[in-house]
């Protein structure tokens, strides 16, 4: 336990509360319904699948789970309330009859064109401080920040 006290006084420890208090401000969130426009609300994870499939056009279910780090039951049981809502649709593709693709609808345009506003004004600062980084500081940073991602997505479906 000693050895654990002392690796943590190396910066994993500060690494992984700054990287909590992200997540679980964010997550206080998720559920709660925003109005992003004048005729669309969503939850915030309903905005994030919408923008996932408006910057992933030819993601398949398995894609969009891997890019959003949620299971592929999860991304079924979420596109299907967004197709109920009119926010997406269904599709396969003439070279591919197995797998399902989405697009947005006009709605979900709407949503997606509100949410990015949302983005914009609600995160400018923090915009504005990544991109007075280096080119190479970004890349490190996102790369960090994928690298991250990808061992929780894998480490949870192996849990589950």
């Amino acid at each position: 336990m000693a050895d654990l006290a002392a690796e943590a006084s190396h910066g994993w420890y500060e690494l992984d509360e700054h990287l909590n208090r992200i997540l679980n401000s964010t997550n206080s969130f998720l559920g709660k319904t925003r109005h992003y426009s004048g005729m669309v609300a969503a939850t915030p994870a309903e905005a994030h699948l919408v923008e996932a499939i408006h910057n992933h056009p030819e993601a398949n279910t398995n894609e969009l789970a891997r890019v959003l780090g949620f299971t592929k039951g999860n991304i079924s049981l979420r596109t299907g309330k967004l197709v109920a809502r009119g926010l997406i649709e269904k599709y396969n593709r003439d070279d591919n009859r197995k797998e399902i693709f989405y697009r947005l609808t006009a709605k979900g345009q709407q949503l997606f064109d509100a949410h990015a506003r949302f983005h914009a004004d609600q995160h400018r600062a923090v915009y504005q401080k990544y991109l007075s980084f280096s080119e190479e500081e970004r890349a490190f940073l996102c790369n960090f920040l994928h690298e991250y991602a990808d061992y929780l997505h894998a480490y949870y479906l192996r849990k589950s």
